[in-house]
């Protein structure tokens, strides 16, 4: 019989490698629920019926995506459980998680607002933390933090982008994006006034903390209203220009 703190992901030692942000998340997710069942509440013990009260309890507390996900995260946890036999069966299997994604939240962010918060930026690297985001659909910050100036090919006006999130999933791991007309200027100028020697075309992303917070400082300085999921939103908008122009949904995910 084992106890909610002893039955975590890592003490089953089933979720592998994680990244830091993953860590992070799984972090929450436990304490959510040592916060509902208590540290000392038994695996075993945990019943379909207190799965049902935990969902509501999220969704008391929490908005519907964000619930969504903690209670995939839960059903995930006991999953392993499962899988160690350390319970019979899974509590949070027939539970119906919901949707992962909040539709008011997701805001298409037009360029010339970005362009404005670029105007607003006070170097290189804040200019191409916004215009790799807007008009490169690169992720912030795994995607920009490992981008080099070896990855930049200018002759075939594109990059390789390497995908950290995704990269344990065959097949993925890096994806080559063009050098859209947009995102261009911003790069060439940044590679103009790159310091010498400079291997990593925006050195602030791997240096800095409170980037996030950082970025909706800029975005008001610029006398803009912050949008909401800032970076995933401008990764999204970029998505929905190429799809205006009418390419193939297969190449805009590639």
């Amino acid at each position: 019989r084992i106890l909610l703190h002893h039955g975590s992901p890592n003490h089953f030692g089933s979720l592998g490698k994680q990244k830091r942000t993953t860590a992070r998340n799984y972090a929450r997710a436990r304490r959510l629920l040592e916060e509902f069942f208590s540290r000392d509440r038994l695996l075993d013990s945990i019943t379909e019926g207190d799965a049902d009260s935990y969902k509501r309890w999220l969704l008391d507390n929490y908005a519907a995506a964000s619930a969504s996900v903690d209670l995939r995260r839960a059903r995930q946890f006991l999953k392993a459980a499962v899988r160690h036999r350390l319970i019979p069966s899974n509590p949070f299997d027939s539970v119906p998680c919901g949707p992962q994604v909040n539709d008011e939240r997701i805001k298409y962010v037009p360029p010339e607002v970005v362009e404005k918060v670029i105007t607003a930026c006070p170097d290189n690297d804040w200019r191409l933390i916004f215009a790799l985001a807007r008009f490169g659909g690169v992720r912030f910050p795994s995607e920009v933090e490992s981008l080099k100036w070896s990855d930049v090919d200018w002759e075939n006006s594109t990059f390789t982008v390497h995908e950290k999130k995704v990269e344990h999933h065959p097949g993925r791991g890096r994806r080559v994006v063009p050098i859209f007309t947009a995102l261009r200027p911003h790069l060439e100028r940044a590679f103009r006034e790159r310091a010498p020697g400079a291997v990593y075309v925006v050195p602030r992303a791997r240096n800095g903390s409170n980037l996030a917070t950082h970025a909706k400082r800029l975005v008001v300085k610029a006398g803009i209203e912050p949008w909401p999921k800032l970076f995933t939103n401008m990764r999204g908008s970029c998505s929905d220009d190429l799809e205006r122009a009418g390419f193939p949904e297969k190449a805009i995910n590639a």
